[in-house]
């Protein structure tokens, strides 16, 4: 499931289809075991890039019904709810996987901090992508959301800085290959 999804999201060769692979291998996980937490929220993944954000968040309520305790399901059912509109639950959602696993993974940085960005705190937003950022410095989306937030901040030069070391890291990156995904 991860390799089609990131492939897809990523822009690597040969995965222009990966989103729909993902989610058909994700169908037939959760159909081989419908009380798997891991296979219900990768399902719900697959579906949020996909825009069924009703689906999406049925998903990861499954997972979380099934395993109530899985810090990296809070954290991507934050994104999740980003995506879904609901970034006041998202917070939510990502303070709960910090509290289950308060050595967060970079990912989970960047949903709170996206997060923030959505609801217009525009300085948690800031602090928590960077933080994102110093744990993988090449993660696009993190530096796309920062030169956002800094654009709004008018800090232009900082962001900038990011969309050229976005660039640099990833030229296969375009607001035109973004909006496709």
């Amino acid at each position: 499931m991860f390799p089609y999804q990131s492939g897809w999201s990523f822009i690597w060769p040969g995965y222009d289809d990966g989103i729909h692979k993902a989610r058909e291998v994700a169908e037939k996980a959760v159909a081989l075991d419908p009380d798997a937490s891991f296979t219900n929220w990768r399902l719900g993944w697959a579906l949020i890039f996909l825009r069924r954000h009703d689906d999406a968040v049925t998903c990861f309520d499954r997972a979380l019904e099934i395993e109530p305790n899985n810090a990296e399901a809070y954290s991507y059912f934050a994104e999740v709810l980003n995506f879904a509109g609901d970034p006041g639950r998202a917070v939510e959602m990502s303070k709960t996987a910090i509290g289950y696993d308060p050595v967060v993974p970079p990912n989970c940085a960047f949903h709170l901090g996206h997060s923030y960005f959505l609801l217009g705190r525009l300085e948690e937003a800031v602090a928590q992508i960077q933080r994102s950022i110093d744990l993988a410095p090449s993660f696009p989306v993190s530096r796309m959301i920062m030169a956002a937030a800094l654009t709004e901040l008018q800090r232009d030069d900082e962001a900038g800085e990011h969309i050229a070391t976005l660039r640099a890291q990833h030229p296969q990156h375009s607001l035109a290959t973004v909006n496709q995904r």
